[in-house]
């Protein structure tokens, strides 16, 4: 377990990753921010399919484990994008559960010690944001 003083600064560093792409991806426009906060969750979990990779000590479980959240997480991104951001919002929260149940706070090895940490200070902040703007998508888009 980190030094709780790293566990804070970690968490610090996802809010503001978090709060740095809801600058950057709002500028974009409806339909692009909403893609984009489908896509990117998708993305978080491949990141942990290429983290796998790196597994010294049973590289197949890992990559077979982290290969299923990443179809898990696709199809939810799918079904948020397509059917309800609401969807999407239970998938920024489930991976959440999915980067502290799988990885703790920095404790598998293949993955980077504070990564885990900060994905889901940032994975809180992106699921709390889209929740925020449900209701002007649906507005806009239809």
């Amino acid at each position: 377990m980190r030094p709780t003083e790293f566990l804070i600064i970690d968490l610090t560093v996802g809010v503001f990753l978090a709060l740095l792409t809801i600058v950057v991806v709002r500028r974009q426009g409806v339909i692009r921010e909403h893609r984009f906060y489908s896509v990117a969750l998708a993305g978080a979990a491949l990141l942990y399919v290429i983290f796998a990779m790196r597994a010294e000590t049973e590289p197949a479980r890992w990559l077979g484990i982290e290969s299923l959240g990443f179809l898990a997480y696709g199809f939810v991104a799918y079904l948020g994008y397509t059917r309800s951001a609401w969807i999407l919002v239970a998938g920024w929260l489930a991976h959440v559960a999915w980067d502290v149940a799988l990885h703790g706070f920095g404790t598998t090895p293949f993955v980077p010690r504070p990564y885990p940490t900060w994905c889901a200070a940032y994975d809180v902040v992106i699921a709390l944001y889209v929740a925020l703007r449900v209701r002007f998508w649906r507005n806009q888009l239809g």
